[in-house]
């Protein structure tokens, strides 16, 4: 209730439209907390409305496959089919609206892994978040599996990925055995109350050289300011 109007303000008065729709969102989600009002499925994803082209319902699908082999459970126990279904609803949109490249797709891919390929792209951020408040709604089942018993919640969330992945190596996990990169994170980056870059991966190699392209005000210098800085 105290939140509530500052964020009214902020939805009425600001004219940014990343802020405004980061504001609508957090509204959403306390009406919900408060009992009135609904959450949307993508609620705590970052989405820029960029799809990769596939299709929604077909990667929800097998993402919910491959969860159900992570925590098995029967298919008539309606409230973990609800949870469930609805975690993986909350990935496929990480899956579908994340348009970052992999440079690791083989040529001789087959189309059942592509969305694999985009999946290895996703924030892990995102990933716990889209799993991890659910997991208190499936420990009926959990504490019945003794493989699952042993593990902490965040190490369900990471075996949900990885199960996911299949034989797709996690590009945001990949190590560096031989020191070839500088830095290999992901992060993000506002400037004066604008978010330019939100859970942002970034990879430099060692030896090479980069060029930032840009307009005035962009972001360029923030942007080396804050990686200069660490």
């Amino acid at each position: 209730p105290m939140l509530l109007p500052y964020l009214e303000k902020v939805i009425d008065e600001i004219v940014d439209a990343e802020v405004c729709e980061v504001a609508k969102a957090a509204r959403e989600i306390l009406l919900k907390a408060m009992g009135d009002g609904n959450v949307s499925a993508n609620h705590n994803i970052h989405l820029d409305g960029k799809s990769n082209g596939l299709d929604i319902n077909d990667i929800q699908n097998k993402l919910l496959t491959e969860f159900l082999r992570t925590v098995p459970f029967d298919s008539t126990n309606k409230p973990y089919s609800v949870i469930t279904n609805y975690v993986a609803s909350l990935c496929s949109h990480l899956v579908v609206y994340n348009d970052k490249p992999n440079v690791n797709i083989p040529e001789d891919i087959s189309d059942e892994d592509i969305w694999r390929y985009a999946l290895s792209m996703t924030s892990h951020d995102e990933w716990k978040s889209c799993i991890l408040p659910y997991l208190t709604g499936l420990h009926g089942i959990i504490n019945h599996i003794k493989e699952l018993t042993l593990l902490s919640t965040e190490e369900i969330v990471q075996l949900y990925r990885t199960n996911a992945l299949g034989q797709v190596p996690d590009f945001i996990e990949e190590t560096d055995p031989d020191g070839a990169n500088l830095c290999n994170i992901e992060f993000s980056l506002a400037f004066g109350g604008k978010i330019l870059l939100q859970n942002t991966h970034l990879r430099l190699g060692r030896g090479r050289r980069y060029g930032v392209m840009g307009k005035n005000g962009a972001g360029k210098t923030t942007l080396l300011t804050n990686i200069g800085s660490g």
